[in-house]
């Protein structure tokens, strides 16, 4: 989440359906998910978009955790070792670096 002024002269609308008013401060709670977008960074870098207060990054989404699970149970598959999605993402980590350590070199 972040704080923004809309500089323009007229509303702004941001991906997401978020509608910036002229002069207005306005929490935008995707902020993490629209900064990165082209035209976004170009407002903010002409400083028509000002950010004034920007939360720290929250934790990844269950989708995300639950994507990232997937690649690595399917590296650790492929080195023969059996998990499953109960195991936590930091102890499959954990598990995908030791098969790499203990993998020897062609």
């Amino acid at each position: 989440m972040a704080i923004i002024t809309n500089n323009h002269k007229s509303p702004l609308g941001l991906p997401g359906g978020t509608v910036l008013d002229p002069g207005v401060k306005t929490s935008v709670h995707n902020w993490n998910a629209v900064k990165d977008n082209k035209v976004v960074a170009a407002w903010v870098k002409a400083r028509i978009l000002i950010v004034e207060a920007e939360a720290a990054p929250v934790a990844a989404p269950k989708a995300a955790v639950d994507d990232d699970k997937g690649a690595i149970l399917a590296a650790l598959a492929e080195r023969g070792i059996k998990k499953d999605r109960r195991s936590s993402l930091e102890s499959l980590k954990a598990a995908l670096a030791e098969a790499d350590e203990e993998e020897p070199e062609a």
